[in-house]
């Protein structure tokens, strides 16, 4: 072997070792107080019951509180929350243990999500509102309004999985499977720029609808300290659905509500049928959209849309229930 040979492997293996303890240290990690500069612009931190997190309420009038789904952050409903708080307070905050915050140490399960909505709510002074949620923060949205049908006025959902779906349901494109085993094999679970294009390949109907913007945010928010150990937590959570506590609790929902139905390959629309099948005793409301499985990010303003003319049409007995205090 020549000396420039010998020399272009030895450059190879140390690039690679230098690669591999980079990753292996994790110190692509963002901090918190990167992320609220980049992204925090009027929100607030809060602590209740242990868990702290960050939340944003804006606008004035009947109150909304709006659950994300995995992988995502309050940021996520900013366009909803651009077209609804003209005329709606919109509360929105960083279901745990994604986003801006601490880890629970009351865990991560539905249930919990469900009643961190009830401890916000009277924290912020919300007799009554409504309550929409997308994906796993739809089951949420579910499990509260079904256990406290007294103070939601509306339940809104998209995508929402209250069902356990069958194994070969979901078939995941190459390019994100691809994307997923390299971070988690090879990078230790950073998720670079190309895991999020495959990532909103899959989950949009047009992928063309998602500026950089968003998918620098997804990158950086799930790249941030303690995520890989929040991605595992997850998975654990959804790996098995207590489906006779979800029936139950949609059973229980007296709240007008509506389904946003889309083309989500995550949740496949013959999934999201069974799952509205089980609001079959409510004068419930289907409107199917062209988007993926991010309607309000990919089309926020015409979803907002919908549900501001829904909650119009289907008024509450209380309407000012949720409205910002007047100084």
């Amino acid at each position: 072997m020549s000396r420039s040979i010998l020399v272009i492997v030895v450059l190879v293996v140390l690039g690679l070792v230098a690669g591999w303890a980079y990753f292996k240290s994790r110190s692509w990690e963002v901090d918190d107080a990167a992320l609220m500069s980049r992204y925090g612009e009027g929100s607030e931190m809060i602590e209740l019951d242990g868990a702290r997190f960050r939340y944003k309420d804006t606008g004035s009038g009947p109150a909304i509180i709006l659950l994300h789904g995995a992988f995502a952050n309050l940021n996520y409903w900013d366009d909803w929350a651009t077209e609804l708080e003209g005329n709606h307070r919109v509360i929105r905050f960083d279901v745990p243990p994604e986003g801006i915050g601490d880890p629970d140490p009351k865990g991560y399960s539905h249930d919990r999500v469900a009643e961190l909505v009830g401890l916000l709510a009277d924290e912020l002074g919300v007799e009554k509102f409504a309550v929409s949620g997308l994906s796993r923060g739809g089951t949420a949205a579910t499990l509260y309004a079904g256990r406290n049908p007294d103070r939601v006025t509306h339940l809104i959902l998209s995508n929402t999985p209250l069902l356990n779906t069958p194994p070969d349901a979901v078939k995941l494109s190459p390019a994100y499977a691809r994307g997923g085993w390299i971070a988690e094999n090879l990078l230790s679970s950073y998720r670079p720029m190309f895991f999020w294009n495959a990532f909103f390949e899959f989950n949009t109907h047009d992928p063309s609808r998602i500026g950089e913007d968003r998918r620098r945010l997804f990158m950086d928010m799930n790249n941030r300290e303690g995520a890989t150990e929040d991605l595992v937590a997850m998975r654990s959570m959804g790996a098995d659905r207590p489906e006779e506590r979800n029936i139950t609790a949609a059973s229980a929902v007296t709240a007008p509500t509506l389904f946003i139905t889309t083309h989500s390959r995550s949740l496949p629309l013959v999934e999201q049928e069974r799952v509205i099948r089980l609001f079959d005793h409510l004068p419930a409301e289907t409107i199917a959209v062209d988007t993926g499985h991010f309607p309000a990010m990919e089309t926020g303003a015409e979803t907002a849309a919908i549900v501001a003319r829904f909650m119009a049409d289907n008024p509450t007995a209380s309407p000012n229930a949720g409205e910002q205090p007047q100084d």
